[in-house]
């Protein structure tokens, strides 16, 4: 069933023309988000809307990329909206990606301790591309990446872990350090309708 979370009520969808492309949206330990130099602590805190259903994303202590994706299934090229909540933990920086798996991709790294955050800058095929950022509350953000995709058959969100504002992906991880990380949604079109759960 997939639901719609408007204003921190869940409904199923009925009329909803744009909807969540992704699965498992609130599930991050599922094998629908594949997991490099990482893993999941599922339901670890509160998540934005006061339900337990919030994750820890977290490194493993290796030299790598400490990341996680999902991919949306072959769609065809155009314009697309992807967000995810994060609240900080021992990381303070967050990265978000709307990825073409090929060329390039839009997104940012968020400083989850103040919302300020530097755009990727590698963007491929991807035009018209914007980013914003707002504070949910109780230490939560929620990113949002707009853009168009020019190239490529999927459309993937990533989430990254990293040590600090820069883009180094390829860091000696801690142990258990890491994010916690809320409600991932894609969509085709460039309007944000909001963060829809798919189980």
């Amino acid at each position: 069933m997939i639901l719609t979370r408007y204003a921190g009520i869940l409904t199923p969808r009925k009329t909803i023309t744009n909807y969540n492309l992704l699965t498992k949206t609130q599930r991050f330990d599922d094998a629908a988000w594949v997991k490099s130099l990482a893993s999941i602590t599922a339901n670890a805190v509160t998540d934005p809307f006061g339900g337990m259903n919030a994750d820890k994303f977290v490194e493993t202590a290796t030299t790598g990329e400490h990341v996680m994706y999902q991919l949306d299934g072959a769609t065809a090229n155009g314009p697309f909206v992807g967000s995810i909540y994060a609240k900080a933990a021992e990381r303070t920086y967050a990265g978000l990606l709307m990825s073409d798996f090929a060329t390039g991709a839009v997104g940012a790294i968020v400083n989850l301790s103040d919302g300020t955050y530097v755009e990727f800058g590698n963007p491929g095929s991807w035009t018209s591309r914007t980013v914003a950022v707002t504070n949910e509350g109780s230490g939560w953000w929620r990113m949002v990446a707009k853009g168009t995709r020019g190239a490529g058959t999927y459309t993937v969100i990533q989430c990254f872990l990293y040590p600090s504002s820069t883009h180094n992906v390829n860091y000696l991880g801690v142990a258990d350090n890491g994010y916690y990380v809320f409600g991932a949604h894609l969509e085709t079109g460039s309007t944000d309708h909001g963060y829809q759960e798919v189980n």
